[in-house]
């Protein structure tokens, strides 16, 4: 798993530095070419103050002219006033512990972390089932908190 990062903790200031927004870009792997309408990629964006956007891509007839190099038509959601503190808490903890593991086969994930002062903090990875935090299934649980059963996240369903 890839880390980069351009924070910096600060003991010197003066407001503790806290999540803003957490995206997560997941990105279906396709054995053949996938069929028309069928969803290839989605970004959850998780804001502290508890909205949420889903950005899904379906693919389109003309798309399937440039696989594997995907563009297809996107469709949004918006939440508002969903828990996300917590969610986001655990999705973090996870990210700065997961490890550097690969499957060329499988579908990949990509998060980035954006904190109060600005800095952000870039991670990737594969989906390979749901992820366990504290004993929480993180894609279970951000399916339950945003109300969304067709999140992919972390496990690609």
């Amino acid at each position: 798993m890839k880390k980069e990062s351009s924070h910096q903790s600060n003991s010197s200031a003066k407001l503790p530095v806290v999540f803003e927004k957490i995206v997560i870009e997941s990105t279906r792997s396709f054995f053949r070419p996938p069929a028309l309408g069928e969803e290839f990629k989605q970004r959850l964006t998780l804001m502290k103050d508890g909205s949420a956007v889903l950005t899904r891509w379906f693919i389109e007839e003309d798309s399937l002219a440039h696989f594997p190099a995907l563009t297809g038509k996107k469709e949004q959601r918006r939440y508002r006033d969903k828990p996300t503190a917590r969610l986001m808490e655990l999705i973090a903890a996870f990210l700065k512990e997961a490890p550097d593991l690969f499957i060329n086969d499988a579908g990949t994930w990509q998060a980035e972390i954006t904190y109060s002062d600005g800095e952000k903090q870039s991670f990737d990875g594969t989906m390979l089932g749901d992820i366990e935090v504290q004993s929480r299934k993180l894609s279970a649980l951000a399916r339950k908190t945003l109300g969304s059963d067709d999140l992919w996240l972390f496990s690609g369903l």
